[in-house]
């Protein structure tokens, strides 16, 4: 499932800000403060198909 946070946000592939932003992942920090990292709809398919290949070796 896609969670899609109302607002604008910044594309983590280019920068550009979109306000139709998906959730493609966190970032976690040894604080515990994380962050959201979001694409927008035209470089979804390039995290997608990061999420199909599985964890690294």
């Amino acid at each position: 499932m896609t969670v899609q946070p109302a607002g604008v946000q910044a594309c983590c592939h280019d920068g550009v800000l979109t306000d139709e932003p998906i959730k493609v992942g966190e970032v976690h920090t040894p604080a515990g403060v994380g962050a959201e990292v979001f694409s927008c709809p035209q470089h979804l398919p390039l995290y997608r198909a990061q999420d199909e290949m599985g964890p690294a070796s």
